[in-house]
């Protein structure tokens, strides 16, 4: 991931959650990266402060997110796992979704937000506009174009 979509990210997060922390800006920001890969964009987030949870269906992907994040001594927990067989023990505050996976999904939201704002944001990496609305108002879907 490019630090354009990493900052851009970041200050939507810090911006949404009105956090003050500069130092470490994501601290004690619970986000969920589903279809994670090899965690280029966990590991950012991670070392922002954010509690970070991948999740990828593949077994290999998740071995070298794993690998990795050892290695620069981050404390990130994957999971090799499909959305709908990923039940965790507590909610997010942010997911980070690939197009992969389909934001339109309407269980996604009640299944893995914590909802504490009206303007949570639930970021969506995908080369297709998100057309349809989340199902409360707890959740606002935020789209990242692709050029960004």
């Amino acid at each position: 991931f490019n630090p354009i979509r990493i900052s851009y990210i970041r200050d939507n997060i810090i911006s949404t959650l009105n956090i003050k922390n500069k130092k470490k800006p994501l601290e004690k920001v619970k986000i969920l990266d589903i279809g994670c890969g090899g965690g280029l964009l966990s590991e950012p987030m991670s070392r922002l402060g954010a509690e970070v949870t991948g999740i990828d269906a593949s077994d290999k992907n998740i071995s070298i997110a794993k690998l990795h994040a050892k290695k620069n001594n981050l404390n990130i927990k994957y999971f090799c796992t499909s959305p709908e067989n990923f039940n965790p023990k507590n909610k997010f505050d942010v997911l980070i979704v690939k197009p992969n996976f389909g934001c339109s999904t309407k269980d996604i939201y009640s299944k893995y937000m914590t909802p504490k704002t009206p303007h949570q944001k639930i970021f969506c990496l995908s080369h297709e506009r998100v057309s349809k609305k989340p199902p409360t108002s707890f959740y606002l879907i935020f789209h990242l174009p692709v050029s960004v």
